[in-house]
């Protein structure tokens, strides 16, 4: 029988090696994944196959949809409320997109929803920094569900905490579309 890290042991892989706090649903989501590696080759996985596996499903899921820059302001009517204008790549062509939210990241799916018919909601928000000073950089893992309940997980790493958020949005979206065939 060969090693098999669960659900704790990556998570502490990913904690220890590459300073990533998974939450605890997305432990179990990428633990699984890990465990079908394990499964297929018969052999123990290594810290930096788990990194590769890690970063493959949840940081470059960059397909359908891509993002290639937005811009976040208040909305005229509510100072509660903010207006996201981004341009994304659609299955390699740019789009802008235009919504609005109670955020940056509400006005984001806005914009998706209204514009390229993506019918997902954010249930669940996590967030921590990598490193510290000026080299930090924002970790945002974002959990979405569509109408039917089903619900992925995106990541996204960035310097700017709204550039990390909006990262873990579309990677989740892409993520969900990847495995159900729809958004």
């Amino acid at each position: 029988m060969h090693n098999q890290p669960g659900t704790h042991g990556v998570a502490y892989i990913m904690k220890t090696e590459y300073h990533l706090d998974l939450p605890r649903p997305l432990q179990i989501e990428f633990s699984k994944s890990i465990q079908v590696i394990t499964d297929e080759t018969g052999k123990e996985i290594l810290p930096e196959d788990m990194w590769n596996s890690f970063e493959t499903q949840y940081l470059k899921a960059n397909e359908p949809y891509e993002i290639v820059e937005y811009r976040q302001e208040p909305d005229s009517a509510s100072n509660e409320m903010c207006v996201m204008n981004a341009t994304i790549r659609e299955n390699g062509a740019e789009k802008s997109i235009e919504g609005n939210g109670n955020g940056p990241i509400a006005a984001f799916m806005n914009a998706l929803q209204r514009d390229c018919g993506v019918h997902m909601r954010v249930v669940d928000y996590y967030e921590h920094a990598i490193g510290h000073g000026s080299d930090a950089a924002a970790v945002s893992y974002v959990e979405v569900e569509n109408q039917m309940g089903q619900s992925t997980f995106g990541v996204g790493i960035h310097p700017s905490i709204v550039s990390s958020s909006l990262r873990a949005c579309i990677t989740a979206v892409n993520r969900h579309i990847r495995m159900s065939g729809s958004a």
